[in-house]
């Protein structure tokens, strides 16, 4: 899309689909709504579903195929929903056929994946984002000022940080869910775990540098199918420690089969330590702690933290802006961030003694 001439309301951003994901509803269905952009087409592997949906949601109209949305002249970007397994090819599919791509985390399921996306990228001229979608919640504004993350130049309510924890968890999907099939990217890494390590990899302003994994360990489950149809064994949990150049540590664990849903993260400064719950979605609530000299402190107002509009609302009126007129992301997050964290990923997996899907 071409920015909008000056005094002139910027048109809608038109969306294809790609699947009928369960998230699609929260991440660009209602968001496209309440921002006025047009979703223009879906597919999926089942038409019928396709055609439910888009009764269901407002899109303009149902194709065949996947390939059939990306051909469509009337699409100007792709939100992508597909299991992790499936992220890199269809984002390289959407780039070869002139398409920004809004893909869902991970954006790769390893390493090379992600510096094939990022090259194909840079070669098109096209944007591609990885939806991480918290960071475009004031909440992580405020964690940002309070550590001091760059560009600040004022001091870390905390002094230096010498730890850091994210511990993210949820009850278990349904036996059938995509999240138990290793051959899609299923399991905790790919799911829970990736955020994680974004979150390690983004504290890394304020370690000392980009993390390197110390060790990781996983406990594997098998209740899910895999794409040929035989159970076999995902990672249910995953514990990663990685070690920040300056000496600082970073804990991350992850699980999608825990007896409840949790999103935390602790840093612990020189001089106190920060506590957040929430992190993820803190549009449906949470909190946010800094506690100095033994004792919990206010951290500024942080009643509009919770408020207002989702995370998913905001990341596709940032998403928009960066399509539009090449406005930044929140973070500057990058498709270098995207390789990094990936490169992590694969770390983990060695470590942890994982298989790549």
């Amino acid at each position: 899309m071409t920015p909008a001439p000056a005094g002139h309301c910027a048109p809608p951003l038109r969306i294809g689909i790609l699947g009928v994901a369960r998230i699609s509803g929260e991440a660009v269905v209602l968001p496209a709504r309440a921002l006025g952009h047009r979703l223009v087409a879906v597919a999926s592997r089942d038409r019928a579903r396709a055609e439910f949906f888009a009764g269901l949601c407002g899109v303009e109209r149902v194709h065949d195929t996947y390939e059939d949305v990306l051909a469509d002249p009337e699409v100007d970007a792709v939100y992508l929903p597909l299991p992790p397994a499936l992220h890199a090819n269809w984002t390289l599919a959407a780039l070869a056929a002139g398409k920004h791509v809004l893909c869902e985390k991970p954006l790769a399921a390893t390493e090379d994946e992600a510096q094939r996306v990022r090259s194909a990228a840079h070669r098109a001229g096209l944007v591609v984002h990885e939806a991480y979608h918290h960071l475009c919640h004031p909440l992580w504004e405020r964690i940002a000022s309070l550590l001091a993350m760059p560009p600040s130049i004022v001091e870390s309510a905390l002094g230096a940080s010498r730890s850091v924890r994210v511990d993210l968890s949820m009850p278990p999907p349904g036996p059938d869910d995509p999240r138990w099939s290793r051959t899609l990217g299923g399991g905790a890494l790919l799911d829970l775990g990736c955020y994680g390590l974004q979150i390690a990899h983004l504290l890394g302003a304020v370690c000392g540098g980009a993390p390197a994994v110390e060790s990781a360990s996983a406990r594997l489950a098998g209740t899910g199918r895999s794409a040929d149809g035989h159970r076999t064994p995902v990672d249910a949990s995953v514990t990663v420690v990685l070690r920040y150049p300056g000496g600082a540590h970073a804990q991350v664990h992850a699980s999608i089969a825990a007896a409840s849903s949790r999103h935390r993260l602790r840093v612990d400064g020189r001089d106190g330590r920060l506590e957040a719950d929430g992190i993820l979605l803190p549009h449906l609530g949470g909190s946010l702690v800094v506690h100095r000299n033994g004792a919990p402190e206010a951290a500024g107002d942080t009643t509009a933290l919770f408020t207002g509009p989702t995370t998913y609302t905001r990341q596709l009126a940032r998403f928009a802006a960066h399509v539009r007129d090449g406005a930044p992301m929140p973070f500057g997050w990058s498709l270098d961030d995207a390789v990094a964290v990936a490169r992590l990923t694969d770390d983990v997996r060695a470590a942890a003694g994982l298989a790549a899907p």
